[in-house]
C-alpha cells in the first residue's frame, strides 16, 4: 500500500493539516504564544465567572446580557486576528482593498454636512495597507495587533 490517500495527499501532508487545523493557523511562540493563553485562558474564566452564582454572592462583577455578549465578543474578535493569519486570494484581496475604499467613500457621502469625515479616508486607507501587507503564520505583525485591539475594543 502507498503512501498516498484517496485525495492524494501523503499521509506526513494529512498529518502537517490536521496540526495546522488544531493548533491554529499561526506558529505562535514566545510572547506571542503565552499572550494567546492567557487570553484564551481569561475568555475561559469569565465564561465561568459569568455562568456562576458568585457574582451575585459579592455583587461584584454582575453584566446583563448585552455587555457580556460585548466582553465576549472582544475576545473573541482578539483570538481570531491574533491565532489565525488572513489567508487571501486574488478575490479576497480585491475585496479586501475595494471595501474599506467604497465604504469610505459612502460613507463620507452620506455624512451630514456639520459631521467631520477627514478620519473617515484614515480608517480606510489603514485597514487597505493591512490587506496588502499581508499576514506571516510564524508572528503576528503589528499591524494586526492593532486590528486585534481595535476589533476588540469595537465589540
Amino acid at each position: 500500500m502507498t503512501d498516498k490517500s484517496a485525495e492524494g495527499l501523503s499521509q506526513a501532508e494529512l498529518d502537517e493539516l490536521v496540526a495546522a487545523a488544531d493548533t491554529g493557523g499561526r506558529q505562535a511562540t514566545g510572547f506571542t504564544a503565552w499572550l494567546i493563553l492567557a487570553v484564551a485562558l481569561c475568555w475561559s474564566l469569565f465564561q465561568l465567572w459569568f455562568a456562576s452564582p458568585i457574582p451575585f454572592m459579592v455583587g461584584f462583577g454582575v453584566f446583563n446580557d448585552t455587555q457580556a455578549r460585548s466582553i465576549h465578543l472582544g475576545f473573541a474578535m482578539f483570538l481570531a486576528f491574533a491565532a489565525y493569519p488572513a489567508a487571501r486570494s486574488s478575490f479576497q484581496l480585491i475585496l479586501g482593498v475595494g471595501v474599506p475604499v467604497l465604504m469610505a467613500v459612502l460613507f463620507m457621502v452620506g455624512a451630514r454636512g456639520t459631521d467631520s469625515t477627514w478620519w473617515i479616508p484614515l480608517v480606510a486607507l489603514g485597514v487597505a495597507a493591512a490587506v496588502l501587507l499581508g499576514s506571516p503564520r510564524e508572528r503576528v505583525p503589528a499591524w494586526e495587533w492593532a486590528l486585534a485591539a481595535l476589533g476588540a475594543g469595537a465589540a
